[in-house]
């Protein structure tokens, strides 16, 4: 009693003082329990930068990876949408690349400062000899304009680094073939894709015509009169007889016995394989936002203007430029198989000329297309031209008001024959060239003018001298 008495008069509780002595040993724990940790998270630092340094990034111990792209990561994610590709060179086929070109904003207005420009499309059997009255036409206009070439196998574009030209070859048919079977591995004489790619094109430079009848029997499955009429033949080269193996085991997407042979992979006139160049150039094009407007020429077409007033005239024009008229007669409602029914009418069956400028919407339009391309494919065959028909007939349906019922490329068909005239180095003359921008009446925007055509065709390569001469005073360029 008295020890407690005296706790008790000298002011200290026993309770209290137990407390006092159980906290001062808690935080001990509490620093030795986070010193131990601490040590724990230097000794696992280190073993990690030694495994690092010893074995490089990969070790044992691995983090999952989520799939999941936080929102911030997007900041500036706009630009993949809004810039050109930076190179033409893919290896979609076609109907990858349709599917990837038909994509269109619903939202009219762009977030961010769009300059419209016009993609100049050139379908050509090779060079553009050409080229350098294009050059003069395009120069100093850079950022309004974009080029694309679609030529003919086995020609291989080699512009310089300064042309406006350079890399602007899209892939072809068979510029897709060989990428695709080269580099997925479809390729047994080759040991490897760069030696698959030569194989593949020495056939095609050998010879065309063997390439086609070879094709005709691979798609038949006839492998051995392929061999008799390749290695069989003294005139074959010896890199044709070398790439037999490798064509034997080729098997390409879209080529099938139904397709005319050669032109699986050629872009012939008159047979649906023209269409699916022009649709191949379309949709290219259509990879880049800015590409408003896109005009179809040839290696043979001239501008006849300077460019600022062919710019403006189709970028204020309120119609595209595609030929869409009904002619009764044997060429054209005379084409007419009624088997294109219920999706085209003979009531409905167009004709137009195989040049033609669209906007982006009739582009679309265009690649996007599964229906009437059946049909076209099917019932449009020779003596039927299907390039005279499908996109004029299509786009006269889907979208008639859209579309102006002119080209806006000049021909002259007053020779005759199944194709327009083609002019040669003496016929270009002051007079010729006055004559062939003047005289003409049409509609522009629903009014009457006299400026009716753009371009013209057909020019041979001996008519580049004349017309750099003469380019400056009559072509205001």
């Amino acid at each position: 009693m008295q020890s407690r008495a005296l706790s008790t008069e000298e002011g200290k509780d026993p309770a209290n003082t137990s407390r006092t002595n159980q906290s001062r040993v808690l935080p001990l724990r509490l620093l030795q329990i986070f010193g131990l940790f601490l040590a724990l998270c230097v000794a696992f630092s280190v073993i990690s930068v030694y495994m690092i340094k010893r074995f490089g990034v990969s070790t044992t111990l691995t983090s999952p990876q989520s799939s999941f792209q936080p929102c911030y990561e997007e900041v500036g994610g706009l630009d993949r949408w809004i810039k050109p590709p930076s190179t033409l060179l893919h290896t979609m086929n076609d109907t990858e690349l349709l599917w990837r070109a038909s994509f269109a904003p619903k939202v009219k207005k762009y977030p961010f400062q769009r300059v419209p420009k016009v993609a100049f499309m050139f379908l050509t059997k090779g060079p553009l000899p050409l080229g350098p009255l294009w050059e003069r036409f395009l120069k100093g206009h850079e950022g309004l304009y974009s080029i694309y070439i679609h030529s003919t196998p086995p020609f291989l574009a080699n512009f310089p680094a300064s042309s406006v030209f350079y890399r602007r070859q899209i892939p072809s048919k068979v510029g897709m073939v060989w990428k695709r079977a080269c580099y997925t591995g479809k390729f047994s004489a080759a040991s490897n894709a760069a030696e698959c790619k030569n194989l593949f094109m020495a056939f095609i430079q050998g010879s065309p015509f063997l390439l086609m009848k070879a094709w005709d029997n691979i798609l038949m499955g006839n492998f051995n009169s392929i061999e008799a009429s390749l290695v069989g033949s003294p005139s074959v080269p010896e890199t044709q007889k070398n790439a037999l193996p490798w064509l034997l085991h080729l098997k390409v997407e879209d080529c099938t016995p139904s397709k005319s042979s050669y032109s699986c992979l050629v872009a012939e006139w008159g047979r649906m394989s023209m269409c699916d160049a022009e649709r191949r150039l379309l949709a290219n094009a259509l990879l880049d936002i800015s590409n408003e407007r896109f005009v179809l020429l040839s290696e043979s077409c001239i501008p006849l203007y300077n460019f600022t007033l062919i710019y403006h005239y189709i970028m204020k024009s309120k119609y595209s430029f595609m030929g869409a008229f009904d002619d009764p007669g044997p060429y054209g409602r005379g084409r007419y198989n009624g088997n294109m029914k219920p999706e085209v009418s003979i009531s409905q069956w167009r004709k137009g000329a195989q040049w033609f400028e669209v906007n982006r919407k009739l582009a679309v339009n265009i690649v996007e297309d599964t229906t009437f391309y059946k049909k076209f494919e099917e019932f449009c065959k020779p003596a039927c031209y299907v390039d005279e028909h499908y996109f004029p007939t299509m786009l006269t349906i889907q979208s008639g008001n859209l579309i102006a019922n002119r080209s806006i490329t000049w021909v002259d068909w007053s020779r005759g024959g199944a194709h327009p005239a083609t002019f040669g180095k003496a016929d270009i003359t002051e007079e010729f060239l006055h004559r062939v921008v003047s005289n003409h009446k049409c509609l522009y925007n629903n009014q009457p003018s006299s400026t009716c055509f753009l371009f013209a065709r057909k020019f041979a390569p001996s008519t580049l001298e004349p017309l750099l001469q003469l380019a400056h005073k009559h072509l205001g360029f």
